[in-house]
């Protein structure tokens, strides 16, 4: 299980802001410098950066709540829940397909999140990659009981958020991206 903060989807159930946020600057060089040229011509859909993901990027937790960017989980070949979710993410709105990060957290105290990243098929269905495994649901709800179920928490009580690009570089601490010397730029809130 991953140590999502609860505050992260209490302070988005509530309505706070994360603030301006941060998101990725160059996306050619992205593509260009971090993955190789035949990843991306190998790679055609979510179902396949999830086997490249699975296949090159080992699970490993962090001690905080510490969100890398997706340079950096290539780069290390490893992260936690959160990671694999924003890898996966940048790698398929790059093929064009349009996918959010969805943190989820059972509704008991103390309880720890998971992240995972999802987006909606042309028939309707979701596609979801889940630490680097893409499954399929016939709706929103069969993603939520799944997710439960492989979490492990049976309360039946489920809260999510869906994290646009910006609160998702929000959550990539200002000091740690000066430290690891990532480009970014600031956008304004919408």
């Amino acid at each position: 299980m991953c140590s999502l903060a609860f505050s992260l989807v209490a302070s988005l159930i509530m309505g706070s802001s994360f603030g301006a946020g941060a998101v990725f600057a160059d996306t050619a060089s992205f593509r260009s410098h971090w993955f190789p040229d035949e990843f991306f011509s190998q790679a055609r859909e979510p179902r396949d950066v999830c086997a490249v993901a699975g296949k090159l990027i080992r699970y490993k937790s962090d001690r905080e709540d510490e969100w890398q960017t997706p340079e950096e989980t290539w780069a290390r070949r490893a992260g936690d829940c959160e990671d694999f979710a924003i890898l996966i993410q940048h790698v398929c709105e790059q093929l064009g397909y349009s996918c959010k990060v969805y943190v989820f957290f059972e509704s008991v105290i103390g309880g720890e999140g998971h992240a995972i990243v999802a987006g909606q098929l042309k028939d309707g269905r979701w596609w979801c990659a889940d630490n680097g495994k893409y499954f399929e649901a016939e709706s929103w709800e069969q993603v939520r009981r799944d997710i439960a179920a492989r979490e492990g928490w049976t309360s039946g009580r489920i809260w999510y958020a869906a994290l646009s690009r910006q609160q998702v570089g929000a959550r990539i601490s200002a000091a740690s991206r000066r430290e690891r010397g990532v480009a970014y730029r600031r956008v304004s809130r919408n």
